[in-house]
């Protein structure tokens, strides 16, 4: 199998952070990874501290879209409880529109 360039700098990406265990077999590089350990390592360490902001953002949007979906419920039963009811029954007449000038209402 061939390797590109840009596969060949993930896969040793990926056997780099998994220290004594490859998960494929990689082709020799031409270049040896020059960078020096303390600035591989420093990546890392930004690469982790990005997925731990985003877990924590991610847990956010989930809490947020929790409070949402309970608000919502209660908004529906609230909507739908007895007391409302007349005036969402609309059987038989003719849709109001909000939007529409009160003496034209009468007109139509």
């Amino acid at each position: 199998m061939i390797l590109t360039e840009a596969n060949q700098r993930r896969l040793r990406i990926i056997n780099n952070t998994l220290p004594g265990r490859q998960l494929y077999a990689s082709t020799p590089s031409p270049e040896p990874d020059l960078r020096p350990r303390a600035v591989r390592s420093s990546a890392c360490q930004e690469h982790t501290n990005l997925h731990s902001r985003l877990d924590v953002v991610e847990k956010k949007v989930e809490d947020t879209v929790e409070k949402l979906e309970a608000e919502l419920a209660a908004l529906l039963d609230e909507i739908e409880a007895p007391k409302w009811r007349p005036l969402l029954d609309n059987t038989g007449k003719t849709a109001v529109d909000i939007l529409e000038d009160p003496e034209q209402r009468g007109q139509s």
